[in-house]
């Protein structure tokens, strides 16, 4: 219609409404829009068959999908988008569409037989497929596949994975669990695949607003949901948190639940209500910027619940958390941000005798891989507190010394990571008969404390199995550099790097170096760099060069790109057998493009961890590294989906992720 034509009867309808005309000018108007959205159908129709010609196949669906939404009474739309399925062999998909628009077409409709020939025919070329899937054995695909999947979430309008044969889905969907992640209210569409498979779904990322939560509940059950992740719950989580779990916790064995801060002030977080509605649930997270008051006051026991980790600042008291754990009789790892009592921790065990993992405070970062769930006993124990705002008692490492010596047999993990909240007391008593046997891996940042230094070297001179550990300049002396030159097990040391302590850990390399790569244990190195100094690049030399060092991580904050390619390059001298390099840095303004560089001076270099600000520019740098078979690249801040699309453009291999979470948030605990 000409630009003119157009704004005169747009002038004439809105006259004749000023007028009072409104039925002449209802009638006109309708009739309008009935001959231009018939224009406009017929112009997707020549679109769609264009692309469908040219090869463009979600663009043509995304046009046929228009047209049944514009004419759902048309049978045009679901013609197209059947046709387009049925081409690329997708007989099912097609079938689907056309069961849509047979309900949605009147039967009087002229065109309505065409509808049942069309899926008649569809139906007829699905039986005729060859099913090769049939002469497969089956439980090895389905292994390749729980490798190839790795757990990632399928997209909910169309997953390939589903769309392969009849009996490919019957058979994979029970080998196979189907995880699926709602980013948007478009998931919830009829006819995708969220829906359709919606009884086969165990796992379940809710990433879109909770409030749609209604809707979700009239489109699917989810049966047989064993997993839920919500995010950002806030002023909602009382509410609707309540209603999840009635509608979906039937069988949930894992819930997670990010809970950011309310407008509203504290949030209750109410595990009665967790415990009846999810009565198989194993594993509860609850983590977030919240302020949280857990509300746990039935008397029953929660007696299916194998792990609770709580990240989130607690307004209890220390008494309520120890009323909780009572109620928590075949607990196996408990993780919370907030400190409790050391007579809590003492006390722990008793009450909760299948305790095997106890992680407290807000900055925790050991895995539950340490524990080993056929013995008994608590294996790994992480004390974490460097601000006051998560003690709910106050503490002494006088106290944190009698934990220790209740739980040496056992303990295959430690770290320490702790605040002085109190005086020291005038005396520590450390019994010199006390063996941590079991203990392989040691954390120690004692944060000026004496008496936390001597608990380190108490330790680390009684721990005759060290494999790993890692250091605070604060807890480095003579006496426990000697102790570490006795630990043949040691494979992997983390320092952070001080002037003041280089002669001290020149020694321990000189040790390893005497040995050779024969004898020599030791094949991580993990230093973090806080300044720089003028002989840091030969400093860092003398500690670095280890016969067999395979893994290298640096964590670096004020060194300079060139400072830090110097050391590369004369590293790459001593040390060419290095597999994996591993670079961290919090300074926003380094592109590291020289550093990068030089990586390609390492022929056996497989893998490559950046994680930082700008990595994303620089490394383009390591294109010389021919070798590489894996690089993560984890930004601070995250790159747009077109830089990230660019980047596994030239590295196929390349992972892109957000800042890291800590380990024990990444570590799914397996009840």
């Amino acid at each position: 219609m000409p630009a003119q034509s157009w704004e005169d009867l747009v002038s004439t309808l809105e006259s004749a409404q000023r007028s009072g005309s409104h039925a002449p000018v209802i009638r006109h108007a309708t009739s309008t829009y009935d001959h231009l959205l018939a224009k406009l159908v017929k112009i997707l129709e020549i679109r769609v068959r264009s692309f469908v010609e040219i090869g463009e196949f979600e663009k043509a669906q995304e046009d046929a999908t228009k047209i049944q939404q514009w004419k759902p009474e048309s049978v045009d739309g679901y013609l197209l988008s059947g046709n387009i399925y049925a081409q690329y062999g997708y007989h099912r998909k097609a079938m689907d569409v056309y069961n849509k628009g047979l309900a949605s077409v009147s039967t009087s409709n002229p065109d309505y037989q065409r509808l049942v020939q069309t899926k008649s025919a569809s139906v007829e070329q699905s039986d005729k497929t060859i099913d090769f899937i049939k002469r497969l054995p089956l439980e090895p695909v389905a292994n390749i596949l729980r490798m190839v999947v790795n757990d990632e979430p399928f997209d909910c309008a169309n997953t390939p994975l589903l769309h392969v044969s009849k009996t490919w889905n019957e058979k994979i969907l029970q080998l196979v669990p189907l995880h699926f992640r709602i980013t948007d209210a478009s998931c919830l569409d009829d006819g995708n695949d969220l829906i359709t498979y919606e009884s086969n779904v165990q796992s379940l990322d809710f990433l879109y607003s909770v409030m749609y939560y209604k809707r979700l509940f009239k489109k699917a059950t989810f049966s047989n949901l064993k997993r839920l992740y919500l995010e950002d719950l806030g002023p909602q989580l009382k509410n609707v948190l309540a209603k999840l779990v009635r509608y979906y916790g039937r069988k949930l064995e894992q819930l997670v639940i990010e809970a950011a801060v309310s407008r509203r002030g504290d949030s209750i977080l109410d595990l009665d209500c967790i415990r009846v509605a999810c009565p198989k649930l194993i594993s509860f997270t609850c983590r977030g910027a919240a302020k949280m008051d857990i509300a746990f006051e039935n008397k029953n026991q929660w007696s299916s619940l194998r792990s609770l980790a709580i990240h989130v600042e607690l307004t209890n008291s220390s008494q309520s958390i120890i009323d909780m754990f009572e109620r928590l009789p075949y607990i196996e790892d408990l993780s919370l941000s907030s400190f409790v009592s050391s007579r809590t921790l003492v006390e722990t065990v008793p009450w909760c005798p299948y305790l095997r993992y106890l992680a407290l405070g807000p900055e925790t970062i050991l895995p539950t891989t340490y524990v080993d769930r056929s013995k008994v006993g608590l294996q790994v124990l992480d004390l974490s507190i460097t601000e006051t705002s998560h003690v709910l008692e106050l503490y002494s490492t006088k106290d944190i010394a009698s934990i220790l010596h209740a739980h040496a047999s056992t303990l295959v993990a430690c770290r320490l990571h702790l605040l002085d909240l109190r005086p020291q007391p005038e005396g520590l008593q450390l019994d010199a008969d006390i063996c941590f046997e079991r203990l392989v891996r040691f954390d120690s940042i004692p944060m000026e404390s004496p008496h936390h230094i001597a608990i380190t070297d108490w330790i680390i001179t009684r721990a005759p199995n060290l494999q790993e550990v890692h250091l605070d300049p604060s807890a480095i002396n003579e006496n426990i550099i000697q102790a570490l030159i006795h630990r043949q097990r040691l494979h992997t040391l983390n320092v952070r790097v001080n002037p003041d302590h280089v002669p001290l850990l020149q020694t321990l390399a000189a040790h390893h170096r005497d040995l050779g790569a024969q004898s020599s244990s030791l094949t991580t190195l993990e230093l973090c760099i806080t300044e720089s100094w003028e002989e840091i690049v030969d400093d860092l030399l003398s500690i670095s060069q280890l016969p067999c060092i395979k893994t290298l991580k640096l964590n670096i904050s004020g060194v300079s790109d060139r400072t830090l390619a110097r050391f590369i390059n004369a590293f790459a001298t001593t040390s060419p057998q290095l597999e994996c390099f591993k670079l961290i840095s919090s300074d926003p303004n380094w592109v590291f493009y020289e550093t990068l560089a030089e990586l390609s001076q390492f022929p056996n270099l497989r893998h490559l961890m950046l994680e930082g600000y700008n990595f994303k520019d620089g490394i383009r740098s390591s294109l010389q590294c021919r070798h590489l078979q894996t690089i993560e690249l984890c930004t601070h801040d995250a790159p747009s989906m077109r830089v990230a699309s660019s980047l596994k453009d030239v590295f196929p291999f390349l992972k892109v992720s957000p800042r890291r979470q800590s380990i024990v948030e990444e570590t799914e605990v397996q009840g």
